[in-house]
């Protein structure tokens, strides 16, 4: 299978987190654990930089490219003017990780890591709040903004209304990675960590599902919501279409942490492990759904319908495609689909209730003659007609038509009617797929079950076991609803509304500060101010991490190894050649060693404890940057409350136990 090629790619000073494509693919907004969003253009020149407080993970732009809204670690939402000018920026209780934006921008919508959805207007108005209790782990608005889509970490999917109100929910089978909604919020797909992709109508009811064979990094629907589009974490990009089958597919060349996709499905870009955001033309995609196309026309006109229109779309397409216009030329070609296909049913209809009618006046007609055969047959039909499915109606349609035709022609006499009940017996619920398979129709797999719950104890987790020996003096820790203070208390829009004028930028100054919080590295400062292209002309971005010089033996005793030592997984791309879940253990177990050690010595952490929950959490899910960042934040907190050097101290004995294991290695 081939490769996407790169059209470009940019690089930022740490890991790309994030990223999210304007509808028409001319702005790319990326996220970065150097705490900044970068717009792009499509070329990829920088357009403006956002600074926020800490990594930046959600992302959300309006159809018309006007507004991005962005969601950080350091608790805030900000919304972004097309100019790269703050317009507003509203505080949470906690890490922002899931941001959404109607099309017209109107509405904005965001997810925390403690499980509240935060619903708001376009200047930065609180509407509503929905408080679910599992981490949201992605977040999607509706095209008119009536419907707020929420996936969350225990693998519940919730709808809410534009007032606030639960439409819906809908479990999957593990923990939600990804949710998509479409303009009208009529269909819903979303992604979970079982690999599996749903289509969800518009209560919730599912109408499909697709195994992806991997981890979603990335989900959605276009072209008029007819397709599918997911990234994995095996590096796969998979269209599938609105009846839940694959039409194409292609591999990423790298490692992706996020992947977005424009309109038209051409213009593709993806955030990798490695500081770098990529940009492709998947230009393959329209030649593929001609094909497509071309392949449901054929099927239509073999049953004898007339589609002259959905031809001569068609042949445009074509034309389109020839004149490198690959977006239009998909876009048309699926309206071709469609028309042929609404064509196909409108037809198939009319031929099914036909001839359920025939069958019903034979069996009328002929009520003295032994009709069990063609009764049978019809009830099968009657049931297709029921679940939509024409083909199987006119299939056992025909069949019906048959059994009656063969009963008047044999002359067969009735039998009597105790008998005839007797020998009918129960109605019989038959398995229908191997007719459906027959007739070319999409069967989906057998419906799967929930695994058993696992009914040994649980083990308790860290953040528990710290609450345990804490007691009651940190309430938060161990679960039950968070009491309401602290940083719940200070939500909100800072900047009073009334005085925002409508083309007015607030104006955030140096005394606006986030307490309590990481500050960004020392040569990073934090500056709410966007930075514009000619400032950012200075910065090394194009060319590449810089050669650092390192002598043989330097190399050795530190170099990156394949495996992780440790557990012997893949390394990945940790600089100490250990792999994600290894480092995150070591450095939470560090952290929430030192806040015990902090609690004995009588210090007050009880700030602590939702940033304790929420790393308990992000283990559990195997979230490995999530804890890696919370754990950060807990040390740097401990920092602020004990007034000692952790950062420094968790550095030494990380290395002192690399050396021993290298030592042991080498030694063994």
């Amino acid at each position: 299978m081939a490769d996407l090629e790169p059209a470009w790619e940019y690089r930022t000073d740490d890991n790309v987190w994030a990223a999210c494509l304007s509808n028409d693919g001319q702005l790319l907004v990326i996220g970065s654990w150097d705490s900044s969003a970068y717009a792009l253009d499509r070329s990829g020149d920088v357009l403006w930089k956002h600074k926020t407080s800490d990594y930046v993970k959600g992302i959300g732009i309006s159809s018309d490219g006007q507004l991005t809204v962005v969601g950080s670690y350091d608790r805030y939402i900000y919304a972004i003017k097309s100019t790269g000018k703050l317009a507003w920026r509203y505080k949470t209780e906690n890490y922002v990780r899931a941001v959404g934006v109607s099309g017209d921008g109107e509405y904005v919508a965001a997810g925390s890591w403690r499980g509240t959805a935060y619903f708001l207007d376009k200047r930065g108005k609180l509407l509503w709040k929905q408080r679910i209790g599992s981490p949201i782990i992605d977040l999607a608005v509706s095209g008119d903004g009536g419907l707020v889509v929420a996936g969350c970490e225990d693998g519940s999917v919730h709808a809410f209304d534009s007032a606030g109100d639960e439409r819906w929910t809908y479990k999957c089978g593990g923990v939600v990675t990804n949710v998509t909604t479409s303009r009208s919020g009529n269909k819903t797909a979303v992604a979970s960590k079982d690999t599996l992709l749903v289509c969800l109508g518009a209560k919730g009811e599912l109408k499909w599902k697709f195994h992806l064979g991997g981890s979603s990094k990335g989900l959605y629907l276009i072209q008029d919501d007819e397709i599918v589009v997911a990234f994995t974490d095996n590096n796969f990009l998979q269209y599938v279409n609105s009846e839940g089958t694959l039409i194409f597919m292609r591999r990423i060349p790298e490692e992706i942490w996020e992947g977005a996709v424009a309109d038209d499905g051409i213009s593709v870009a993806v955030a990798t492990k490695d500081n770098r955001s990529i940009f492709f033309e998947n230009t393959e995609l329209a030649g593929v759904v001609l094909e497509s196309t071309q392949l449901t026309l054929e099927k239509v006109i073999s049953d004898n319908i007339d589609i002259t229109k959905a031809q001569e779309m068609h042949r445009k397409a074509g034309d389109l495609l020839s004149d490198g216009k690959h977006g239009d030329a998909v876009h048309l070609a699926l309206e071709a689909q469609t028309l042929a296909r609404e064509m196909h049913s409108t037809h198939m209809g009319d031929r099914a209730k036909s001839l359920l009618e025939e069958v019903d006046t034979l069996i009328a007609e002929n009520s003295n003659l032994d009709m069990r055969k063609a009764i049978r047959y019809l009830d099968k039909a009657r049931r297709g007609l029921n679940e939509d499915k024409l083909e199987r109606v006119i299939f056992y349609g025909e069949q019906a038509k048959a059994a009656a035709q063969d009963a008047i022609e044999k002359e067969t006499p009735a039998v009597e009617d105790e008998l005839f009940k007797a020998s009918l017996g129960e109605p019989v619920d038959t398995d229908e797929s191997a007719v459906d398979r027959m007739l070319g129709m999409e069967v989906p797999d057998e419906e799967e079950t929930a695994p058993p719950e696992d009914v040994d104890e649980e083990e308790p987790g860290l953040a528990n076991e710290l609450a345990d020996e804490i007691g009651d003096t940190v309430p938060e820790m161990g679960g039950g609803e968070p009491e309401v203070d602290g940083a719940v208390e200070d939500e909100g829009l800072e900047t009073p509304l009334e005085d925002v004028g409508e083309d007015e930028d607030i104006d955030i100054g140096e005394e606006d500060t986030i307490e309590g919080l990481e500050e960004p590295p020392e040569e990073s400062l934090v500056d709410l101010d966007t930075e514009t292209p000619d400032e950012l002309a200075d910065e090394p971005v194009e060319d590449g991490e810089p050669e650092v010089e390192r002598d043989d033996d330097e190399i050795d005793e530190e170099g990156l190894q394949d495996v992780c030592p440790n557990c012997g997984e893949a390394a990945g791309n940790m600089e100490d050649g250990q792999c994600r879940s290894c480092v995150s253990d070591e450095v939470m177990q560090f952290a929430v060693a030192e806040a015990k050690k902090a609690h004995k010595d009588g210090n007050d952490i009880s700030m602590l404890a939702s940033d304790l929950k929420s790393v308990k959490a992000a283990r559990q899910a195997k979230e490995y940057d999530d804890v890696i960042a919370i754990s950060g934040n807990i040390i740097t907190s401990l920092e602020e409350i004990t007034g000692g050097n952790l950062q420094e101290e968790m550095s030494r004995r990380r290395s002192g136990k690399r050396k021993k294991k290298k030592k042991k290695r080498l030694l063994g």
